[in-house]
């Protein structure tokens, strides 16, 4: 029964894979969804064993199926829960990361003398790392080690990447 519908979209297999409630991991994550909330394709990659492959397309691309069946399995399902679990809480820790910004060079102002007369020397140093936060401030990390927490908007504090200005 090899071959290809007219319309070049899945093979013959790939429909009778789909008749006998096997499918490929984007449309058993659509048709599961309601029993798994958040269920991505890539959690049923990671979870459940591939049944059999299919060509789709008319670039003939392997595509793999999964069969409903083994969501009988009670640790298939402890499997599959615990790869949303992993899946979630990696994009829980990559949306908290620091954004960094390196190879910057950057100028501020330093103050010193008193209040009624103030004194401002300028400072400069190349190569540093930005740590942008969520707030006001960010972290200027130079290479001799040194840390400051500076204002994203302080006057006089200015930050440049291959020479054009780097917006905190």
């Amino acid at each position: 029964m090899a071959g290809y519908q007219d319309d070049y979209s899945m093979s013959n297999n790939a429909v009778l894979a789909r008749n006998e409630d096997k499918l490929p991991a984007s449309d058993f994550a659509k048709r599961i969804k309601k029993y798994f909330p958040g269920v991505a394709a890539a959690d049923i990659a990671a979870a459940l064993r591939t049944e059999e492959y299919h060509h789709t397309s008319k670039h003939y691309n392997i595509t793999f199926f999964y069969s409903l069946d083994q969501l009988a399995d009670c640790e298939s399902r402890a499997a599959l829960r615990a790869a949303i679990a992993k899946r979630k809480a990696a994009e829980k820790a990559a949306k908290n990361m620091p954004d960094i910004e390196t190879g910057c060079d950057i100028k501020w102002l330093e103050w010193s003398g008193t209040r009624n007369y103030p004194v401002a020397k300028e400072r400069a140093a190349e190569n540093c790392a930005i740590i942008k936060g969520a707030g006001k401030f960010c972290t200027v990390v130079c290479p001799d080690g040194k840390e400051m927490k500076k204002g994203k908007d302080t006057n006089g504090f200015e930050v440049k990447r291959a020479g054009r200005k780097v917006w905190l």
